[in-house]
């Protein structure tokens, strides 16, 4: 082990450089010594300064005494200042410690910024599609709507087109009515009485009414009222159909002479498909 540091300074005490002279060396010496001396302070002063100086000065004034001074003195403020292998070796144990400690610490919050960084990224890129599809969405209901017609322009489609269907089944209605009646009017019914044959055509114009009536109450909603013009209708058919049957067997038999082209209207002209 090396040896306690014991040496003091001497060139501290003399208050002196350490490449101070012998002349130098004396000088400082009598100078302390006419302030620290015993005799100077009194029989009660301490004289531990003075022999602090007495010691340097007698240790400094010959080189032998000096070189040898300044050579230990040198090794123990080496020694003292240098630190040995047990401090060496403790100061590295605990320096990587430290560092070990750091490090896992390090680790840990690394993985923590780590995972929280991740989780951020997933977020994020949920909150994107979710944004994404709703703009999607948005912009298909904007597009359906820009291309969809107006409330107007639908009740105005809606009206054409029904005015169109009505007015073909009027055109159809008053073809057939036509047809009906030339078919009447070619009809040389000899014993037939102008009564009935008015009270035919009054009954063709009231189906034909009551078809149209039918059609405007099915159109508007009446279910009810245009249910009960149908059995209507249908009553009028069966007694038209049976009415033709007599006609149809009594022109047969030969009571009637048809001096027109234009066939009878027996009931396979008279289905209720016609009407």
């Amino acid at each position: 082990m090396h040896p306690e540091p014991s040496t003091r300074d001497y060139y501290q005490d003399l208050e002196l450089q350490k490449s101070a002279t012998k002349t130098e060396i004396k000088r400082a010496f009598h100078r302390l010594a006419k302030i620290h001396h015993p005799d100077k302070n009194g029989p009660d002063a301490s004289g531990d300064a003075f022999r602090k100086i007495r010691e340097a000065f007698n240790v400094l004034k010959e080189d032998s005494t000096r070189s040898e001074y300044d050579s230990k003195h040198a090794k123990v403020k080496e020694n003292m200042t240098e630190p040995t292998s047990w401090q060496k070796t403790t100061s590295q144990q605990a320096t990587a410690q430290t560092q070990r400690g750091q490090s896992k610490k390090q680790k840990k919050a690394r993985r923590r910024a780590q995972g929280m960084k991740a989780a951020a990224q997933a977020k994020q890129m949920r909150h994107d599609k979710k944004m994404e599809r709703r703009r999607a969405a948005a912009k298909q209901k904007e597009n359906h709507r820009s291309s969809a017609p107006s409330p107007e322009e639908e009740r105005q489609r809606a009206a054409a087109i029904e005015a169109e269907r009505l007015q073909r089944h009027q055109n159809i209605a008053m073809e057939e009515e036509r047809q009906r009646q030339q078919l009447f009017e070619g009809l040389q019914l000899d014993n037939m009485p102008l009564a009935t044959l008015q009270a035919q055509r009054q009954e063709h114009a009231v189906a034909l009414q009551c078809e149209r009536m039918m059609a405007h109450y099915r159109r508007t909603g009446y279910s009810v009222r245009a249910n009960e013009l149908q059995r209507r209708l249908m009553n009028l058919e069966a007694a038209l159909h049976r009415r033709y049957a007599a006609m149809d067997e009594t022109h047969n038999q030969g009571n009637y002479s048809t001096s027109s082209s234009i066939p009878y209207p027996g009931p396979q002209h008279w289905s209720a498909a016609s009407w």
